[in-house]
């Protein structure tokens, strides 16, 4: 049995990283996600210069999700982490600079592995402005990483299969 990532899952990551977190259910415009099938969605926390979302949806598909999330963040032009979930599976997803540049993401389903939690305790909370904005920027490099470390791994594994 996998992890449920749901709301309560992400709302203990973000205290356990410092973060004063407050869920205020909002309503987000079909105009901001045309694609996607909003059932409930929050605020989890806003200090005016870094928003976390979280989203409730029926499915999780990436590269849907990235689109929407660019355009979301096009006319919402305010630093954010955006939480997609079905509690079966999340993506987080965050631009550390603007819109049109690099997207970092990180996909959960099933089980945590050992930098999926790395990725999720490298965001911690700070007072000061220019540093916690600095670690907003550094926030989610482990999608690449993962995905290169298991390609390489399977690779190694065909070779052993071969052999033997």
């Amino acid at each position: 049995m996998g992890i449920n990532f749901d709301l309560t899952f992400f709302e203990n990551r973000l205290k356990q990283n410092g973060f004063d977190i407050k869920p205020e259910k909002i309503l987000i415009s079909d105009q901001l996600f045309k694609n996607i099938n909003i059932k409930e969605s929050y605020s989890l926390f806003n200090n005016g210069i870094f928003n976390i979302i979280f989203i409730y949806t029926d499915k999780i598909h990436k590269k849907t999700l990235v689109r929407e999330a660019r355009n979301y963040y096009k006319k919402v032009p305010i630093k954010c982490l955006l939480i997609f979930s079905n509690v079966k599976e999340a993506i987080l997803i965050t631009f550390p600079d603007d819109p049109d540049g690099e997207v970092r993401i990180l996909h959960l389903e099933d089980r945590l592995y050992h930098t999926d939690e790395e990725a999720l305790m490298s965001l911690k909370f700070n007072t000061d402005p220019a540093t916690f904005l600095s670690l907003t920027k550094n926030y989610l490099p482990y999608e690449k990483v993962r995905e290169e470390f298991f390609l390489e791994y399977r690779n190694k594994y065909q070779k052993l299969v071969n052999i033997l």
